[in-house]
């Protein structure tokens, strides 16, 4: 059963101990931003904290699940010494989850820096993360227990399956899956055959640098957290996917702005291959279409009423933003295919 932090003043006082943050000043308060797991506030004596408390699902009788918040922990702390703005949990006796009971917690140091607000996001936010992503890939850390996700790429068969389920709890849903059923099908053949391209080279990364896991403070700086979802992933692929992010794919896409994306890239450090862009682009369209899967998994799961709602959201959600960069698909690539006339583009494969 989960028991929110909020209420277990036990926890509470065994995190403040544990983690030397000193004794608890006032009551933890709840944050928003926590789309999984849940988010608190936490005054205490030696500084202010963030604690994320994992969601009830969380197998943590799983020593992989809790082996994998370690690692992702490890990435940002390695990452942090880097020179990168990456905010890191606290760790306790080698260990950054803490696992209490049938609870887990990761504890932060707060930070006043800010995600931005729809309509906030602009150009010069948009190049700050290019040039730190460029600063990140050129780090090309190791850490030890990291894995890659391409070998997770959907089947069209999945696809096909996926729909059958869902018709049989979802009738409203299916019909919108079986309307782009050609198009999901083929976007998991062309994803199988981008994987071994984008599996020539891979780095360790955050994987999922969008706008809610940058944060900016006073001055405009940029601080990364949540790197739940940090990885082995190709370069190329995570440049393009993040470049998408912050030109707008998800609401209102501006080609310029991923022109300027790209090129801020290259010109800080960062490699572009032009023979892996349809690659890349085919592999963010597959990301994609895993997000789905998982969440039409949801949707199913009719024990969860809230992982129920969740995931009919996100399905209405990724539907239109895959068949708008599908349909950009073209166009990116003659964009890139002019860039390549500058010095920044590589124009073949040099780094394997």
């Amino acid at each position: 059963m989960f028991t929110p932090l909020s209420d277990n003043e036990t926890h509470i006082k065994t995190l403040c101990s544990r983690l030397q943050l000193g004794q608890p000043l006032e009551s933890v308060t709840s944050l928003t931003g926590g789309f999984h797991h849940r988010v608190w506030k936490l005054p205490a004596e030696n500084g202010c904290f963030v604690v994320k408390q994992l969601s009830a699902d969380t197998d943590l009788s799983n020593t992989k699940t809790v082996s994998h918040y370690n690692v992702t922990e490890t990435i940002a702390e390695k990452f942090a010494h880097c020179g990168i703005a990456a905010v890191h949990a606290l760790k306790y006796q080698g260990h950054y989850l803490q696992v209490l009971g049938n609870e887990a917690y990761l504890v932060y140091p707060w930070t006043d820096a800010v995600a931005l607000a729809d309509g906030e996001v602009s150009v010069h936010h948009a190049l700050a993360v290019a040039r730190l992503l460029a600063s990140m890939h050129e780090a090309d850390i190791d850490v030890a227990g990291v894995e890659s996700k391409l070998s997770d790429a959907t089947e069209k068969t999945d696809v096909e399956r996926m729909i059958q389920i869902s018709n049989d709890v979802d009738p409203q849903m299916a019909s919108e899956l079986n309307a782009h059923r050609t198009l999901l099908c083929r976007i998991a053949e062309q994803y199988k055959r981008a994987v071994p391209l984008l599996r020539r080279r891979q780095i360790v990364s955050h994987g999922d640098l969008d706008q809610k896991n940058v944060l900016w403070d006073a001055d405009d700086n940029a601080v990364i957290i949540d790197w739940e979802s940090a990885h082995k992933m190709n370069p190329t692929q995570e440049v393009t996917s993040v470049a998408l992010e912050w030109s707008g794919i998800t609401e209102t896409f501006n080609r310029n702005t991923f022109s300027q994306f790209v090129t801020a890239y290259t010109q800080s450090g960062g490699i572009i291959t032009r023979d892996l862009f349809e690659a890349a682009l085919h592999g963010v369209l597959g990301k994609w279409l895993d997000w789905l899967m998982y969440n039409v998994g949801r949707v199913v799961n009719l024990e969860e009423a809230r992982q129920h709602e969740l995931g009919e959201q996100q399905v209405s959600f990724i539907l239109p933003v895959m068949v708008r960069l599908d349909e950009l698909v073209p166009a990116l690539l003659d964009d890139l295919s002019r860039q390549s006339a500058q010095p920044t583009i590589v124009q073949t494969q040099v780094k394997t």
